[in-house]
């Protein structure tokens, strides 16, 4: 049995008009300090436990007019009331390893995210895009469990199954704010009542040899809006940014002095607002289900040198995420190791 839990406290100060007064844009947060008294790993029926505490407060790194120059800000006068919450989280999970070959395997847990200072107070436009940030963003709350069985067939052949479900409460996302623009062309960072992600997970791995291995592996995934009294246009819609179907493929070898892989994704279509409303693709802006193959090869000349070729789209697909993405790409490289 394993189980773990944490306790997380974080308090960070409202930068806004401080930021703003000084023309800064915040790129990044940083926590702290904390201490960890032991890890939970992935042993079965241990008598383990775990106890993370952490107390952290927020820098503000930050960039003027992208420049590389970088202010922390350690110490400012506040310019509004302190946020603060309490957050606690765990996880516990139980296997059993059955005659056979067979493991069943099971999980209960719960996170949080905390709005970053980019999705609170950034701004930024993009091509006719405007995406705003919100300072009264809220952290989102997950509940998530997951159950599974993984069949070995001596060393040659594994099979995995596994169904998740995750529960989320505030969840974050970026909604098209069409009351303040009708246009359409405003985002804005927002938090939904409640939402939801179910799905399966399978995967096959294969050796038939001890120099070449295959994995494949396909996710669907249920991901809805269920609740949302701001936006209720948006309930029972697909949560942006999050496709219903996965797949992949890798092939892997390493014979005497050749090594290589070949692998390939499938990913289909997702929806970038939270009313599903972008159907259009291969267009700018639009997000394309793709199919795309990459392939690598070495030869070891010698224990120190390495010649390597690299081919990154390899069949020359063109399709968007949001901008057209690059074609076939062929790379060709000498490693030397001293």
């Amino acid at each position: 049995m394993v189980a773990g839990w944490q306790l997380v406290r974080f308090r960070f100060r409202r930068f806004n008009s401080f930021l703003r007064r000084f023309n800064f844009s915040p790129c990044r947060a940083v926590t702290c300090f904390g201490f960890e008294f032991i890890d939970p790993s992935q042993l079965l029926f241990d008598d383990l436990f775990a106890l993370l505490l952490e107390f952290g407060e927020f820098d503000v790194r930050t960039v003027r007019d992208g420049s590389s120059t970088r202010l922390i800000v350690e110490a400012i006068e506040e310019t509004g009331d302190a946020r603060n919450f309490l957050a606690f989280t765990g996880k516990l999970a139980a296997s059993y390893q059955a005659p056979g070959g067979l493991q069943v395997r099971a999980s209960v847990g719960n996170a949080f995210r905390n709005p970053s200072l980019y999705e609170l107070y950034r701004d930024l436009t993009l091509g006719s895009t405007l995406y705003l940030g919100n300072p009264n963003a809220r952290p989102e709350h997950l509940i998530s469990y997951d159950a599974g069985v993984q069949r070995r067939f001596g060393r040659r052949l594994s099979l995995d199954a596994s169904y998740y479900e995750n529960r989320i409460h505030d969840l974050l996302y970026r909604t098209t704010d069409f009351a303040g623009d009708p246009t359409g062309s405003t985002i804005r960072l927002s938090n939904a009542g409640l939402a939801r992600t179910r799905g399966v997970e399978l995967a096959v791995q294969e050796q038939p040899f001890s120099w070449l291995r295959f994995k494949q592996a396909y996710t669907h995934t249920h991901a809805r809006i269920t609740q949302n009294p701001s936006l209720p246009a948006t309930v029972g819609k697909r949560i942006p940014y999050v496709p219903s179907h996965v797949a992949s493929f890798t092939a892997l070898f390493d014979r005497k002095r050749w090594f290589g892989s070949a692998s390939g994704k499938y990913q289909g279509a997702i929806c970038s607002t939270d009313v599903n409303t972008d159907v259009v693709h291969g267009v700018p802006g639009s997000y394309n289900p793709f199919f795309t193959a990459d392939l690598s090869a070495g030869f070891r000349l010698t224990k120190q040198v390495t010649v390597t070729a690299n081919a990154f789209n390899l069949l020359d697909r063109q399709y968007y995420l949001y901008y057209l993405t690059p074609g076939r790409q062929v790379f060709g490289g000498i490693r030397f190791r001293l």
